[in-house]
């Protein structure tokens, strides 16, 4: 009884401090052992790398339906997986989901902006969608991101040539052009 109210008392403290966590809440709440917590953070991880290894096992046997659903719960258990997180939206796209692929590529590039190819992916789901402007806008953005690749600003010229933007495209080609030669000399 002693132990269970200073339970109480210690997650009501680190409550209001603000500094209580899920394994906190866990352990103050059902009054587990601290064993108990790390074997849960352990299965968690466990699940996450099952759940994960199971939807490409899956993609590459053709069950998409599957594949999908596993790697889902791969992102539920850590939103932060970020080959998870792609798997899933590439999945999703190639299986004509395409609102819900680009939602998934969307939030990818949110938890890691600094990954220009999964960008470069969301350019080309938003433009396989039919959202040309919304795939120029994201493309713009990986170019400025790297100014110097003649292979992006090559892909830009492309999807303008697409969108009939001819003079960026020429642009981006020229472009495209000159950094090549200044890497071959």
């Amino acid at each position: 009884l002693f132990y269970r109210r200073e339970m109480i008392l210690q997650r009501h403290i680190l409550r209001s401090a603000g500094r209580l966590t899920a394994a906190g809440t866990l352990f103050a709440g059902a009054l587990l052992p601290v064993g108990a917590v790390w074997s849960y953070a352990g299965w968690s991880r466990h699940t996450l790398r099952t759940s994960y290894d199971d939807g490409v096992r899956l993609a590459g046997a053709g069950r998409m339906d599957d594949a999908i659903a596993a790697l889902r719960r791969a992102v539920e258990v850590d939103p932060g997986y970020r080959d998870a997180q792609e798997k899933l939206a590439s999945l999703l796209c190639d299986t004509d989901r395409l609102p819900e692929g680009i939602a998934a590529f969307r939030a990818a590039v949110a938890r890691n902006p600094e990954k220009l190819e999964t960008r470069v992916i969301l350019a080309g789901a938003l433009f396989q969608s039919g959202d040309g402007k919304s795939a120029r806008e994201v493309l713009e953005q990986v170019v400025a991101l790297a100014p110097t690749s003649p292979d992006l600003h090559r892909m830009l010229a492309e999807l303008c040539t697409s969108l009939g933007d001819v003079e960026t495209a020429k642009r981006e080609e020229a472009t495209a052009q000159r950094l090549e030669a200044a890497s071959s000399r």
